[in-house]
């Protein structure tokens, strides 16, 4: 009975740990940005003129002289002040599809909804400068990534311990899922430290120093997700051990045991 309540318990955890690390990874909801429309009002230049859409997610500014408009896409147009959410692959603004489509039939110039971070162009002091959480920012994914294949690997190896009764094996499970944790806590860590200088650069550009201010930044629930998976892919390796010892036991006390 005890050794089904561990085949159960370590399968179900094991199930909701590459399910939520796997969804964490992936999303575009690590961080993000609002924008508050009272305090930009408020502060607006006199000679803006403040136009909303999606209710008020995306302003656009033109000067009060002007109508023209400079057709640049979202990420580099410092007259749109837009919310965001950003993952480790791609920021994209905080609209709805339909909320978009709306967008792109007034402004049919604005570009794609989420875009590369990778392939995105940021300020620099010159062109050999890289900011630090850019340099940084692929060895993040690379633990990301390699947890997800980890956990991968260790659950093709508890299966072949599982059907085949080896404790060997499932001790080993047990460590996979640990180095799991490892990665995936590092890479987290990395992540979370240089939020300050990276939600700027991800963001909305700010083309008004006096305006900046109506942003503010959050953490996203991947990040939550994310941190509730490592708790997951722990308590799984400690369940996984659990199982081997049994196995064990049963083993030396049961001669018949397969």
């Amino acid at each position: 009975m005890l050794l089904h309540c561990y085949y159960g318990l370590s399968l179900i955890l094991a199930v909701l740990t590459s399910f939520t690390l796997t969804v964490s990874i992936f999303s575009t909801h690590w961080e993000g940005s609002s924008l508050n429309l009272e305090y930009l009002k408020e502060n607006l230049p006199a000679d803006l003129i403040l136009t909303e859409y999606a209710s008020g997610k995306l302003v656009l500014l033109l000067p009060e002289n002007s109508s023209q408009v400079d057709p640049t896409d979202w990420p580099y147009n410092p007259a749109i002040l837009a919310e965001t959410h950003s993952g480790l692959w791609s920021t994209c603004l905080a609209l709805t599809d339909d909320e978009f489509g709306d967008l792109r039939s007034n402004l049919s110039w604005i570009g794609r909804k989420c875009i590369s971070n990778e392939n995105r162009k940021y300020p620099a002091k010159d062109k050999f400068s890289i900011t630090r959480w850019r340099r940084v920012m692929n060895l993040s994914i690379s633990c990301c990534i390699t947890s997800l294949i980890i956990i991968s690997a260790a659950l093709l190896l508890g299966i072949v311990g599982v059907l085949y009764k080896q404790a060997a094996c499932i001790l080993v499970d047990s460590v996979l899922f640990q180095l799991a944790v490892f990665f995936s806590v590092f890479g987290m860590a990395i992540h979370f430290t240089n939020r300050l200088e990276r939600r700027q650069d991800l963001g909305s550009p700010c083309g008004h120093p006096s305006l900046c201010s109506a942003f503010s930044y959050w953490t996203g629930w991947s990040q939550y997700l994310g941190l509730g998976g490592v708790a997951l892919c722990a308590a799984t390796a400690a369940c996984v051990y659990g199982l081997s010892r049994v196995i064990i036991t049963m083993i030396n006390t049961i001669p018949d045991f397969k």
